[in-house]
């Protein structure tokens, strides 16, 4: 698995420089791609059998946009952990793709087989039996640590759950 996110965050902060707490709302876009590739080996009941180097991907790009509660555990001090829980709504769109190439053998003859597809999430879905959501929610709980480079200029670090394991690195300024 690999993939991206970049995004925009706004943070309020309802009691000024020297609150802990803060309301977050941000906008996100992210690529996730999982992959599988290798040899595959199917054999028939009629002793007939098919092999293949194969490779298979889903990839999805949501656009999401977030509301977040972070709280500083010391926001006086120069680096402070802190640790955030939020939601999110985000419109499922992507594709799906799967390559392979191989041989085919049956009684005493050789066929060679190949196969090369993309599909839309939207294609995959009229074709199989069954239904995707549109919109999905996400849900955040992380930690993470900020420490003041300059004044008002953050370096950020975090590591949590947002809908699977997310470590994030980020630069932040604060007026």
């Amino acid at each position: 698995s690999g993939g991206s996110n970049y995004g925009f965050e706004i943070r309020f902060y309802p009691n000024g420089l020297e609150g802990s707490f803060s309301l977050g709302f941000s906008f996100e876009k992210t690529k996730i791609r999982l992959s599988v590739s290798g040899p595959v080996k199917q054999t028939f009941s009629d002793g007939s059998y098919a092999t293949a180097d194969s490779k298979a991907y889903l990839e999805t790009r949501p656009f999401s946009t977030n509301l977040s509660f972070r709280w500083d555990l010391k926001p006086s001090w120069r680096v402070s952990p802190y640790f955030i829980v939020g939601l999110g709504l985000a419109s499922l769109n992507g594709e799906v793709g799967l390559n392979y190439a191989g041989s085919y053998r049956w009684g005493g003859a050789l066929e060679n087989v190949e196969k090369d597809e993309i599909k839309s999430f939207i294609q995959a879905e009229e074709e199989g039996d069954f239904n995707l959501p549109n919109i999905f929610i996400l849900l955040q709980a992380s930690l993470g640590v900020r420490g003041e480079i300059y004044e008002g200029i953050f370096a950020r670090m975090e590591a949590g759950f947002w809908d699977g394991f997310s470590l994030r690195f980020g630069l932040a300024y604060r007026f």
